[in-house]
């Protein structure tokens, strides 16, 4: 289902267009950034560490830390994130961004409680150094210098030069807005052109939010600091798709999945709404779901989406750009997966006869891979740990 699943990308030349159209002929620059931070929640609402993939959904082009020290050094790396265990990966934020005349920018990161693992184009600086054996360490950041932003309305044939993605890749999905072109130059690396500025890592670091699954279809939800607003809890189970809305505020909620079925569309759409009432563009938003709805929407488990609060996306990930936008808007979606009783129940059981030898430790491990995916390694030590 997922697979077919195709999100229209409607014609808008009412409010949105005229006004960001009237904006560029101003001459405002204006920059907008989405991304997500995903993390494991047991039935406890204890965050666990989890061991990230290594980018093996990135197109070739795409660079690491690794790469990018080798190629500066002309020298050779071994990259090794996915032996690094942590407790949140912030998965693919993409800056975008629009002007009506080319301009030249610079743009810096932080990641206070993090490390920066993958970015397109390639960056002027990078902290801390590349090391192999690498960990996830404190004050990580990536700096690009002299960029040109350059809108394609003026600048024909400059999106040939924009390195292809495979069909199907969902990096490529997030090109799909009305974006301008961005030009990266250096001695080192030449020209590379892309329609957004892209990077990845993973941190250590309290998300906003804590959930207990109660079994059954029932969770309790809170938050810590400041109210996040609207929030989806989502099930996907057999291919049949669930989900529930509510408000995420300090006070402690219930939600409870509802017995009928939902569509991935209803849900698409629903993200859509809350995503543009944040700040972004409706082709953003709907590149960003396009983007990620393989994984949202057809991974099997239980998983909470909420937008965190623009002061939080400040303190973790600080964003300088100079000169400084007219117009920034910097939305992040926080992806919590969630280890319920039943699914705990069902880990125990594969335990108790890996015990008895009736499975192998290889068919327990296949088995955690099939139903868990990159939580499974972790999902386990959380039952272990119970017992």
């Amino acid at each position: 289902m997922v697979a077919t699943l195709l999100l229209t990308f409607l014609p808008y030349f009412g409010g949105e267009h005229c006004e960001r159209e009237q904006l560029l002929k101003d001459g405002k620059l204006i920059a907008h950034e989405w991304g997500t931070y995903t993390s494991f929640s047991g039935s406890d609402g204890i965050h666990l560490e989890f061991r990230t993939q290594a980018g093996e959904d990135l197109p070739g082009f795409v660079y690491n830390r690794a790469r990018q020290a080798a190629e500066s050094r002309s020298g050779t790396a071994t990259y090794g994130k996915s032996n690094i265990q942590s407790m949140v990966r912030m998965e693919t934020p993409v800056i975008y961004f629009y002007t009506g005349k080319d301009r030249k920018v610079d743009v810096s990161v932080d990641f206070p409680n993090g490390l920066i693992t993958e970015f397109f184009p390639p960056v002027s600086e990078m902290a801390p150094p590349y090391a192999d054996g690498e960990t996830v360490p404190s004050l990580s950041h990536v700096d690009w210098k002299n960029l040109w932003v350059l809108p394609a309305s003026t600048n024909q044939g400059l999106e040939s030069k924009i390195p292809a993605a495979k069909d199907g890749s969902h990096y490529g999905y997030a090109r799909e807005t009305d974006a301008a072109i961005v030009r990266f130059t250096d001695n080192h690396f030449g020209d590379k052109y892309e329609k957004f500025l892209f990077y990845r890592g993973v941190g250590n670091f309290q998300v906003p939010v804590k959930i207990n699954a109660l079994g059954q279809g029932r969770f309790r939800v809170r938050t810590e600091g400041e109210p996040c607003g609207k929030a989806f809890l989502v099930e996907v189970k057999n291919r049949e798709l669930r989900f529930a809305w509510t408000e995420l505020r300090l006070a402690e909620e219930i939600v409870a999945l509802p017995e009928k079925e939902s569509t991935y569309e209803q849900l698409g759409e629903a993200l859509v709404q809350v995503l543009r009432a944040q700040g972004l563009y409706e082709r953003e938003a709907r590149a960003m779901i396009r983007t990620w709805q393989a994984s949202w929407f057809g991974e099997e488990g239980t998983r909470l989406f909420y937008v965190l609060p623009s002061s939080t996306v400040d303190l973790l990930l600080p964003l300088q750009i100079n000169p400084a936008p007219d117009i920034l808007k910097r939305v992040f979606v926080g992806r919590m997966e969630i280890l319920t009783p039943e699914k705990e129940r069902e880990i125990q059981a594969l335990v108790e006869k890996r015990r008895a030898g009736e499975i192998t430790e290889h068919v327990l491990k296949e088995r955690l891979a099939t139903s868990f995916g990159r939580f499974g390694e972790a999902a386990l030590r959380q039952v272990l740990a119970q017992k």
